[in-house]
């Protein structure tokens, strides 16, 4: 449906060293050199063969040079800790996907709904149970496995863009959308090949993530968003995918599927019914009542189906409020708290995504609380 947008990797920093002397005044300082190279990328082996050209005796040489390694890792690690301290990231979780407090929480709607999914299960399996010896818990069993290619990524491109009326972006889109992308996949180590990034005709500022490789972003908003605040949002929903919340929703969203026909087949057939009745029931009283009764049978259970599907898709609202606030946290701990809190003010109070997404302005304060909580330990000496 749409193309993946490519990804870029970083360079590899290279470092040539001069003279023993250069090395070691490089090696003991805490600031980068003046070309951005990081000082401890000089090898052992550019050590090794310059002082081997200076210092007579070998032996002596290894045991200084192996205190000098061990000063240097030491260093490094001084140094990476402080970087992460002033900018408020948490390089453990950068790339790495886990299974949040919210991605767990948000299963709840998935047993809820399940009893009536099994009943929806039963309905569609009746005109084959009368011709066939399958028993019902056999086209279960089949429903739910075929749910696994939900996750391909073949499947989600094709399938999953399809359902949600995703598109690929326009070249003008790309061209803003893509070097967000690249920036936030590279800063985090993320493989953004895994992901494809499509965009939904749409006027408000939204996005959102779904499958386990697809973050969807509104027009609106890739073309009037700037580059630091797509930033944030792609890293918001980036977010969503390494905490594992869409794991739960897509599930969710295959179960209520065979309730959602069902509410959908029992109107079309309410829909006959009365249309029946009305052009051939008339003259006979029997017939007419008949064709009432029929079609008071689809409404009702057209009516119990489409508010099971509008009840799970309300739970599923409820609950993805707290995932919206565990991938905000997150983003802030991974260091686009700032840009994300930037788009979201650029949202309206009655735009859509205010009904499945929590306020604005609750976000916005939770993000700047825990701006102000990580910057708070720098100062201290």
């Amino acid at each position: 449906m749409h193309s993946r947008l490519r990804s870029s990797r970083l360079p590899a920093s290279t470092c040539h060293a001069t003279n023993c002397a250069a090395v070691n005044e490089r090696a003991f300082t805490d600031d980068p050199s003046p070309d951005g190279i990081e000082p401890w990328s000089v090898g052992h082996q550019e050590i090794s063969q310059v002082a081997h050209e200076s210092v007579p005796n070998p032996a002596r040489f290894k045991a200084e040079e192996r205190q000098l390694g061990a000063w240097a890792d030491e260093v490094h690690t001084s140094k990476s800790k402080k970087s992460q301290m002033s900018s408020g990231t948490d390089s453990g979780s950068r790339w790495h996907r886990d299974v949040d407090r919210a991605a767990l929480f948000a299963f709840v709607p998935a047993l809820a709904i399940l009893p009536l999914w099994v009943v929806a299960m039963t309905v569609l399996w009746l005109p084959l149970g009368l011709f066939t010896d399958i028993p019902a818990w056999y086209v279960m069993v089949g429903y739910l496995a075929t749910g696994v290619f939900l996750f391909m990524p073949w499947t989600q491109r094709r399938l999953l863009t399809l359902l949600i009326g995703a598109r690929r972006p326009t070249s003008t889109e790309a061209a803003k959308l893509q070097p967000a992308f690249d920036e936030v996949t590279q800063a985090w180590h993320i493989k953004g090949r895994r992901y494809v990034v499509g965009v939904v005709d749409d006027d408000d500022i939204n996005a959102y993530a779904c499958g386990g490789h697809l973050v969807v972003v509104t027009s609106y908003a890739a073309q009037n968003l700037t580059h630091k605040e797509l930033c944030g949002v792609l890293a918001h929903e980036l977010c969503h995918h390494l905490g594992s919340h869409t794991v739960a929703l897509t599930i969710n969203q295959w179960l209520t599927m065979p309730i959602y026909l069902i509410a959908r087949l029992g109107t079309f057939l309410d829909n006959v019914s009365v249309a029946a009745t009305r052009a051939f029931a008339r003259e006979s009283k029997i017939a007419n009542t008949t064709g009432n009764l029929i079609a008071f049978v689809f409404r009702t259970l057209s009516s119990i189906f489409a508010g099971g599907f509008s009840a799970a898709q309300s739970l599923n609202s409820w609950v993805g409020r707290s995932a919206e606030f565990q991938a905000d946290q997150r983003v802030v701990r991974l260091g686009y708290g700032k840009q994300l809190a930037a788009a979201l003010r650029r949202t309206q109070p009655g735009a859509r995504a205010s009904r499945t997404h929590p306020p604005a302005r609750t976000r916005i304060a939770r993000i700047e609380a825990s701006l102000r909580n990580q910057a708070r330990p720098s100062t201290v000496r």
